[in-house]
């Protein structure tokens, strides 16, 4: 499990690389375009983000949070002491 969370950022890194090979090539002073900084903001992007950061929570935030809760419950059962930090 904790393989799979650790490749999800470069995963993500990856697929907007692919989604956006030309500057990438750019930000490093290869292919015929210049580096593009601005900002702007896509309803198709803002969609994507969306439902990106909603299979993030189910994929990656719950199964931590779910591991944290079974890993307190066992250190209370086993008469550990669970640390407040």
């Amino acid at each position: 499990m904790h393989s799979f969370l650790e490749m999800v950022p470069v995963l993500a890194v990856s697929f907007v690389s692919m989604l956006h090979w030309p500057q990438l090539l750019a930000l490093f002073g290869i292919g015929s375009d210049r580096p593009d900084w601005g900002t702007r903001v896509k309803i198709a992007y803002c969609r994507l983000a969306t439902l990106l950061l909603l299979a993030q929570f189910a994929f990656e935030w719950l199964p931590y949070l779910e591991e944290l809760i079974r890993t307190i419950g066992t250190a209370r059962q086993s008469g550990a002491r669970v640390s407040d930090r």
